[in-house]
Protein backbone atom coordinates (compact mmCIF):
# COMPACT_ATOMS: atom_id res chain seq x y z
CA UNK A 1 0.00 0.00 0.00
CA UNK A 2 1.37 3.36 -0.97
CA UNK A 3 1.76 5.95 1.77
CA UNK A 4 3.39 9.29 2.35
CA UNK A 5 5.16 11.03 5.20
CA UNK A 6 4.71 14.40 3.50
CA UNK A 7 3.19 17.07 5.76
CA UNK A 8 -0.45 17.49 4.76
CA UNK A 9 -0.95 13.89 3.55
CA UNK A 10 -4.33 12.43 4.64
CA UNK A 11 -4.77 8.67 4.70
CA UNK A 12 -8.06 6.82 3.85
CA UNK A 13 -9.06 6.96 7.53
CA UNK A 14 -8.85 10.77 7.69
CA UNK A 15 -5.56 10.89 9.61
CA UNK A 16 -3.48 13.89 8.55
CA UNK A 17 0.31 14.18 8.77
CA UNK A 18 1.41 17.38 10.50
CA UNK A 19 5.13 16.69 10.28
CA UNK A 20 8.09 14.70 11.63
CA UNK A 21 9.38 14.93 15.18
CA UNK A 22 12.93 13.77 14.52
CA UNK A 23 12.49 11.21 17.32
CA UNK A 24 13.24 7.50 16.68
CA UNK A 25 10.24 5.21 16.29
CA UNK A 26 9.79 1.55 17.16
CA UNK A 27 9.97 0.22 13.61
CA UNK A 28 13.31 -0.35 11.88
CA UNK A 29 14.83 2.93 10.74
CA UNK A 30 11.57 4.84 11.23
CA UNK A 31 10.95 8.10 13.06
CA UNK A 32 7.82 9.31 14.81
CA UNK A 33 5.45 11.59 12.90
CA UNK A 34 2.73 13.85 14.30
CA UNK A 35 -0.77 12.90 13.09
CA UNK A 36 -4.08 14.63 13.64
CA UNK A 37 -7.52 13.12 13.18
CA UNK A 38 -9.65 15.14 10.75
CA UNK A 39 -12.82 14.03 12.55
CA UNK A 40 -12.11 14.71 16.23
CA UNK A 41 -8.79 16.67 16.05
CA UNK A 42 -6.96 14.13 18.26
CA UNK A 43 -3.16 14.57 17.98
CA UNK A 44 -0.78 11.65 18.45
CA UNK A 45 2.45 10.14 17.18
CA UNK A 46 2.95 7.20 14.84
CA UNK A 47 5.75 5.38 13.03
CA UNK A 48 6.19 6.58 9.48
CA UNK A 49 5.53 3.05 8.21
CA UNK A 50 2.09 3.04 9.89
CA UNK A 51 0.75 6.29 8.45
CA UNK A 52 -1.18 4.73 5.55
CA UNK A 53 -3.25 2.39 7.74
CA UNK A 54 -3.52 4.42 10.93
CA UNK A 55 -6.93 4.87 12.55
CA UNK A 56 -7.68 7.45 15.22
CA UNK A 57 -7.09 5.99 18.70
CA UNK A 58 -9.75 8.32 20.10
CA UNK A 59 -12.78 8.00 17.82
CA UNK A 60 -12.08 5.08 15.47
CA UNK A 61 -10.69 2.30 17.66
CA UNK A 62 -7.11 2.68 16.45
CA UNK A 63 -4.11 1.50 18.43
CA UNK A 64 -2.76 3.98 21.00
CA UNK A 65 -0.24 6.35 19.47
CA UNK A 66 2.92 7.84 20.88
CA UNK A 67 2.47 10.73 23.29
CA UNK A 68 3.41 14.00 21.61
CA UNK A 69 5.13 16.60 23.81
CA UNK A 70 5.71 20.28 23.15
CA UNK A 71 9.45 19.67 22.92
CA UNK A 72 9.08 16.95 20.29
CA UNK A 73 6.92 19.17 18.09
CA UNK A 74 8.90 22.38 18.45
CA UNK A 75 12.25 20.64 17.97
CA UNK A 76 11.06 18.63 14.97
CA UNK A 77 13.51 19.07 12.08
CA UNK A 78 11.21 19.66 9.14
CA UNK A 79 13.97 18.48 6.79
CA UNK A 80 16.52 16.39 8.63
CA UNK A 81 18.59 15.81 5.50
CA UNK A 82 19.25 19.47 4.78
CA UNK A 83 22.16 21.46 6.16
CA UNK A 84 20.30 24.74 6.00
CA UNK A 85 19.86 26.82 9.12
CA UNK A 86 17.05 25.79 11.40
CA UNK A 87 13.98 27.99 11.16
CA UNK A 88 13.91 30.68 13.86
CA UNK A 89 11.43 30.72 16.74
CA UNK A 90 8.19 32.51 16.05
CA UNK A 91 8.29 36.21 16.84
CA UNK A 92 5.73 38.28 18.73
CA UNK A 93 4.50 39.81 15.44
CA UNK A 94 3.99 36.39 13.86
CA UNK A 95 2.14 35.03 16.88
CA UNK A 96 -0.15 38.07 16.99
CA UNK A 97 -1.07 37.49 13.35
CA UNK A 98 -1.53 33.75 13.96
CA UNK A 99 -3.74 34.30 17.03
CA UNK A 100 -5.87 36.77 15.10
CA UNK A 101 -6.34 34.14 12.39
CA UNK A 102 -7.12 31.50 15.01
CA UNK A 103 -9.96 33.50 16.56
CA UNK A 104 -11.43 34.07 13.09
CA UNK A 105 -10.87 30.49 11.85
CA UNK A 106 -10.14 28.11 14.77
CA UNK A 107 -10.41 24.99 12.58
CA UNK A 108 -8.36 26.25 9.63
CA UNK A 109 -5.67 23.85 8.38
CA UNK A 110 -2.83 24.05 5.87
CA UNK A 111 -5.27 23.57 2.98
CA UNK A 112 -7.26 26.67 3.95
CA UNK A 113 -6.79 29.74 1.78
CA UNK A 114 -6.44 31.97 4.84
CA UNK A 115 -3.57 29.83 6.15
CA UNK A 116 -1.80 30.04 2.80
CA UNK A 117 -2.24 33.81 2.74
CA UNK A 118 -0.77 34.16 6.23
CA UNK A 119 2.17 31.94 5.24
CA UNK A 120 3.00 34.31 2.38
CA UNK A 121 2.64 37.35 4.64
CA UNK A 122 4.88 35.90 7.37
CA UNK A 123 7.64 35.23 4.88
CA UNK A 124 7.84 38.98 4.27
CA UNK A 125 9.34 39.26 7.73
CA UNK A 126 12.34 37.23 6.54
CA UNK A 127 13.28 38.92 3.24
CA UNK A 128 16.99 38.05 3.15
CA UNK A 129 17.91 34.87 4.97
CA UNK A 130 19.58 31.53 4.33
CA UNK A 131 16.58 29.69 5.74
CA UNK A 132 14.79 26.90 3.93
CA UNK A 133 11.98 28.62 2.07
CA UNK A 134 10.10 25.33 1.67
CA UNK A 135 9.61 25.03 5.41
CA UNK A 136 9.87 28.61 6.66
CA UNK A 137 6.39 29.48 7.95
CA UNK A 138 4.84 27.22 5.33
CA UNK A 139 1.10 26.38 5.52
CA UNK A 140 1.79 23.21 7.51
CA UNK A 141 3.85 25.19 10.03
CA UNK A 142 1.16 27.86 10.34
CA UNK A 143 -1.43 25.11 10.86
CA UNK A 144 0.65 23.60 13.65
CA UNK A 145 0.88 26.99 15.33
CA UNK A 146 -2.91 27.25 15.24
CA UNK A 147 -2.91 23.83 16.88
CA UNK A 148 -0.77 25.26 19.69
CA UNK A 149 -3.43 27.90 20.28
CA UNK A 150 -6.11 25.18 20.29
CA UNK A 151 -4.20 23.65 23.18
CA UNK A 152 -4.52 26.96 25.08
CA UNK A 153 -8.19 27.56 24.27
CA UNK A 154 -10.51 26.56 27.16
CA UNK A 155 -13.52 26.46 24.84
CA UNK A 156 -11.78 24.12 22.42
CA UNK A 157 -10.55 21.84 25.21
CA UNK A 158 -13.98 21.80 26.88
CA UNK A 159 -15.38 20.15 23.75
CA UNK A 160 -13.26 17.10 24.53
CA UNK A 161 -10.77 17.75 21.78
CA UNK A 162 -7.05 18.25 22.14
CA UNK A 163 -4.86 20.74 20.36
CA UNK A 164 -1.14 20.41 19.84
CA UNK A 165 0.85 20.66 23.06
CA UNK A 166 1.36 24.28 24.09
CA UNK A 167 4.11 26.01 22.19
CA UNK A 168 6.71 28.08 23.96
CA UNK A 169 6.41 30.66 26.70
CA UNK A 170 5.72 33.43 24.20
CA UNK A 171 2.60 31.68 22.84
CA UNK A 172 1.14 31.57 26.35
CA UNK A 173 2.09 35.21 26.92
CA UNK A 174 0.44 36.37 23.68
CA UNK A 175 -2.69 34.36 24.53
CA UNK A 176 -2.85 35.91 28.02
CA UNK A 177 -2.35 39.46 26.71
CA UNK A 178 -4.90 39.37 23.90
CA UNK A 179 -7.49 36.66 24.56
CA UNK A 180 -9.68 38.94 26.67
CA UNK A 181 -9.28 41.95 24.37
CA UNK A 182 -9.93 40.65 20.88
CA UNK A 183 -10.82 44.06 19.37
CA UNK A 184 -7.35 45.29 20.38
CA UNK A 185 -5.80 42.14 18.90
CA UNK A 186 -7.68 42.73 15.66
CA UNK A 187 -6.47 46.33 15.51
CA UNK A 188 -2.84 45.39 16.21
CA UNK A 189 -2.87 42.54 13.69
CA UNK A 190 -4.39 44.85 11.10
CA UNK A 191 -1.68 47.46 11.68
CA UNK A 192 1.08 44.86 11.31
CA UNK A 193 -0.52 43.60 8.10
CA UNK A 194 -0.65 47.12 6.67
CA UNK A 195 3.06 47.65 7.25
CA UNK A 196 4.02 44.29 5.75
CA UNK A 197 1.80 44.82 2.72
CA UNK A 198 2.46 48.51 2.06
CA UNK A 199 5.87 49.28 3.57
CA UNK A 200 7.88 46.06 3.98
CA UNK A 201 11.08 48.12 3.91
CA UNK A 202 10.13 49.57 7.32
CA UNK A 203 9.43 46.12 8.75
CA UNK A 204 12.90 45.05 7.64
CA UNK A 205 14.70 48.01 9.23
CA UNK A 206 17.31 47.20 11.85
CA UNK A 207 16.40 48.83 15.16
CA UNK A 208 19.37 49.70 17.37
CA UNK A 209 17.22 51.30 20.07
CA UNK A 210 17.62 50.05 23.63
CA UNK A 211 13.88 50.51 24.16
CA UNK A 212 11.79 47.49 25.06
CA UNK A 213 9.86 46.08 22.12
CA UNK A 214 6.25 47.22 22.34
CA UNK A 215 3.50 44.73 23.22
CA UNK A 216 2.30 45.23 19.64
CA UNK A 217 5.51 43.70 18.23
CA UNK A 218 8.72 44.68 16.48
CA UNK A 219 7.15 45.83 13.19
CA UNK A 220 5.07 48.59 14.81
CA UNK A 221 7.95 49.43 17.17
CA UNK A 222 10.13 50.10 14.12
CA UNK A 223 7.43 52.21 12.48
CA UNK A 224 7.11 54.23 15.71
CA UNK A 225 10.85 54.91 15.86
CA UNK A 226 10.92 55.69 12.15
CA UNK A 227 8.30 58.41 12.73
CA UNK A 228 10.12 59.84 15.77
CA UNK A 229 13.45 60.07 13.93
CA UNK A 230 12.04 62.06 11.02
CA UNK A 231 13.83 65.37 11.74
CA UNK A 232 11.49 67.73 9.92
CA UNK A 233 8.30 67.18 11.93
CA UNK A 234 9.96 67.00 15.39
CA UNK A 235 11.70 70.30 14.67
CA UNK A 236 8.34 71.87 13.80
CA UNK A 237 6.84 70.51 17.03
CA UNK A 238 9.72 72.00 19.07
CA UNK A 239 9.25 75.37 17.35
CA UNK A 240 5.51 75.21 18.12
CA UNK A 241 6.15 74.47 21.81
CA UNK A 242 8.71 77.28 22.05
CA UNK A 243 6.30 79.75 20.46
CA UNK A 244 3.48 78.72 22.82
CA UNK A 245 5.41 78.67 26.10
CA UNK A 246 8.52 80.77 25.48
CA UNK A 247 10.76 77.85 26.50
CA UNK A 248 11.16 74.13 25.85
CA UNK A 249 10.13 72.07 28.84
CA UNK A 250 9.20 68.44 29.30
CA UNK A 251 5.43 67.95 29.15
CA UNK A 252 5.61 65.35 31.92
CA UNK A 253 8.08 66.70 34.51
CA UNK A 254 8.66 70.31 33.35
CA UNK A 255 12.43 69.81 33.06
CA UNK A 256 14.12 72.64 31.14
CA UNK A 257 17.46 71.78 29.52
CA UNK A 258 18.38 75.44 28.99
CA UNK A 259 17.78 76.24 32.66
CA UNK A 260 19.85 73.26 33.77
CA UNK A 261 22.71 73.44 31.25
CA UNK A 262 22.72 77.00 30.01
CA UNK A 263 23.63 77.71 26.40
CA UNK A 264 24.43 74.04 25.78
CA UNK A 265 20.85 73.06 26.58
CA UNK A 266 19.12 75.71 24.50
CA UNK A 267 16.75 74.12 21.96
CA UNK A 268 17.31 70.59 23.25
CA UNK A 269 14.30 68.35 23.93
CA UNK A 270 13.14 64.98 22.59
CA UNK A 271 9.94 64.34 20.68
CA UNK A 272 7.65 61.39 21.34
CA UNK A 273 5.00 60.03 18.97
CA UNK A 274 1.86 59.54 21.09
CA UNK A 275 -0.46 57.85 18.62
CA UNK A 276 -1.33 54.25 19.64
CA UNK A 277 0.77 51.80 17.64
CA UNK A 278 -2.20 49.83 16.37
CA UNK A 279 -3.54 52.96 14.64
CA UNK A 280 -0.34 53.73 12.70
CA UNK A 281 -0.67 53.71 8.93
CA UNK A 282 2.42 53.40 6.71
CA UNK A 283 2.71 56.51 4.57
CA UNK A 284 0.17 58.49 6.64
CA UNK A 285 1.12 62.03 7.64
CA UNK A 286 1.82 62.65 11.32
CA UNK A 287 0.10 65.66 12.89
CA UNK A 288 1.91 68.01 15.26
CA UNK A 289 -0.82 67.30 17.82
CA UNK A 290 0.32 63.65 17.88
CA UNK A 291 3.80 64.64 19.08
CA UNK A 292 4.82 65.42 22.67
CA UNK A 293 8.05 67.07 23.84
CA UNK A 294 9.75 65.10 26.60
CA UNK A 295 13.06 65.16 28.42
CA UNK A 296 15.33 62.19 27.74
CA UNK A 297 14.52 60.55 31.09
CA UNK A 298 10.76 60.67 30.67
CA UNK A 299 11.01 59.55 27.06
CA UNK A 300 13.08 56.55 28.09
CA UNK A 301 10.59 55.67 30.84
CA UNK A 302 7.78 55.53 28.27
CA UNK A 303 9.62 52.83 26.36
CA UNK A 304 11.49 51.12 29.20
CA UNK A 305 9.06 48.25 29.74
CA UNK A 306 6.15 46.56 28.04
CA UNK A 307 3.46 47.84 27.82
CA UNK A 308 4.64 51.35 26.93
CA UNK A 309 3.21 54.21 28.96
CA UNK A 310 0.65 56.59 27.51
CA UNK A 311 1.21 60.30 28.11
CA UNK A 312 -1.59 60.28 30.69
CA UNK A 313 0.05 57.40 32.57
CA UNK A 314 3.46 59.07 32.42
CA UNK A 315 2.13 62.39 33.76
CA UNK A 316 0.24 60.60 36.55
CA UNK A 317 3.37 58.68 37.52
CA UNK A 318 5.47 61.85 37.68
CA UNK A 319 2.77 63.74 39.59
CA UNK A 320 2.43 60.93 42.14
CA UNK A 321 6.17 60.85 42.75
CA UNK A 322 6.37 64.63 43.00
CA UNK A 323 3.52 64.77 45.52
CA UNK A 324 4.91 61.94 47.67
CA UNK A 325 6.40 63.21 50.97
CA UNK A 326 10.11 63.00 51.43
CA UNK A 327 11.13 59.93 53.50
CA UNK A 328 11.94 60.87 57.06
CA UNK A 329 15.48 60.42 58.33
CA UNK A 330 16.25 58.43 61.47
CA UNK A 331 19.13 60.80 62.09
CA UNK A 332 17.10 63.99 62.20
Amino acid sequence: MAFSTQAGFINPNDQRVLGPTGLPGTDHGQQIYVLQCQRCAQVYGANGSDIAIRRCPSCDGGRPGFEITAASVIAAPRAAETKRSRNPNWTRDELILALDLYFDNPMADEHSAVVGELSVLLNRLWPATELDRKTLRNPAGVSMKLGNFQGLDPEYLASGRKGLPHGGRLEKQIWTEFEADRPHLKAVAGAIRRVLERAPEIAALADSSADAEAAEGAVLTRLHHYRERDRDLPNKRKAQALAQHGRLTCEACDFDFAAAYGERGVGFIEVHHTKPLETLQPGARTKLSELAVLCANCHRMVHAKRPWLTMEELKALVAARTAAPEPSSDFA
